[in-house]
C-alpha cells in the first residue's frame, strides 16, 4: 500500500482549484492547499465564512481550506506529495509499456505497470483487475491518462478499489458515463466527466463534471475480540 498520511481523511485533496459543473456528489471531505476556500467553486456553498467547514448539497462531508479552523488541508497536501513521490517510485515493474498503453479489454493482475507514454481506455471499453482482497495494483504513466465515455474498470475476485493506485507525471481524464475505480495520484490535472470509487490527490486542480466520487472500498477486517465483521463502514456483531 502507499501511505497516504492525512490525505486518506479526504475524498478530494487539490493544491490549486476543485471546481463542480452541477450537479456532482461527492461521499467525504474535500480538501484545498496552498490556495485558498474561493479556489473551490461551483459548489453553492451554504455559508460564505471560510472560517469555518464549508457545506454543500454536492458535498456529503465539508470543504477545508487553510483558513477553515481547525483545517488540516494544508498536511494533506504535504502527503499527498509523499504519496505521489513514494507512488512514482515503486518497483521493480511488473510490466514495462503494456500493449503500448492501451488498456482495452486488458485482464491483469496485481503488479506494477509503467509506461512512458500516455494510457488510454477506449470509449465503452472495459479494463478487468482480478485478483484478491489486498492484491495491489500501481499504474504508473509518464504521460496522460484517460478514459472514454461509458469505460468501465472492472474489479474481480474481491479486489478493492483502496488497493489501485493510478500515479501520473501529468493528468487524468475520465469519460462521461464511464466506472473508474482506483486512488488517483497526479502530477497536474484532473477531470471526472463519470463516476469514481476512489479518491483523488492531485498538485494542481481537479474538475468535476457532474461527477459521483465514493470513498474507495476496503477488505473485510475481523475484530478477533470483539467478533465483529466492518465491510467499508457497516458491521455485524454476534
Amino acid at each position: 500500500m502507499i501511505p497516504l498520511g492525512t490525505a486518506g481523511t479526504y475524498t478530494i485533496v487539490a493544491k490549486t482549484g476543485i471546481s463542480t459543473v452541477p450537479s456532482s456528489s461527492i461521499t467525504g471531505n474535500i480538501g484545498i492547499a496552498p490556495a485558498a476556500m474561493t479556489y473551490i467553486t461551483g459548489f453553492s456553498f451554504t455559508s460564505a465564512d471560510a472560517s469555518t467547514p464549508s457545506t454543500s448539497s454536492q458535498i456529503t462531508g465539508a470543504a477545508w481550506a487553510p483558513e477553515t479552523t481547525g483545517s488540516t488541508s494544508p498536511q494533506a497536501a504535504a502527503d499527498m506529495l509523499t504519496a505521489y513521490n513514494n507512488g512514482a517510485a515503486q518497483g521493480p515493474a511488473t510490466a514495462t509499456e503494456l500493449n503500448g498503453g492501451a488498456l482495452d479489454g486488458l485482464s491483469l493482475t496485481k503488479g506494477i505497470y509503467k509506461w512512458s507514454t500516455t494510457v488510454v481506455l477506449g470509449v465503452g471499453k472495459t479494463l478487468t483487475l482480478n485478483g484478491a482482497c489486498g492484491d495491489i495494483f500501481i499504474f504508473q504513466a509518464s504521460g496522460a491518462i484517460s478514459t472514454g465515455a461509458n469505460s468501465i474498470i472492472n474489479l474481480v475476485g474481491g479486489v478493492k478499489s483502496n488497493s489501485i493506485y493510478w500515479v501520473g507525471a501529468t493528468s487524468l481524464t475520465t469519460g462521461v458515463a464511464s466506472q473508474f475505480a482506483g486512488i488517483i495520484l497526479t502530477g497536474t490535472n484532473v477531470v471526472i466527466a463519470g463516476s469514481l470509487n476512489g479518491a483523488v490527490y492531485t498538485q494542481t486542480q481537479v474538475a468535476l463534471q457532474k461527477a459521483t466520487v465514493t470513498p474507495p472500498t476496503t477488505c473485510p477486517s475481523l475484530d478477533a475480540n470483539a467478533a465483529t465483521w466492518s465491510f467499508s463502514g457497516a458491521a455485524i456483531t454476534w
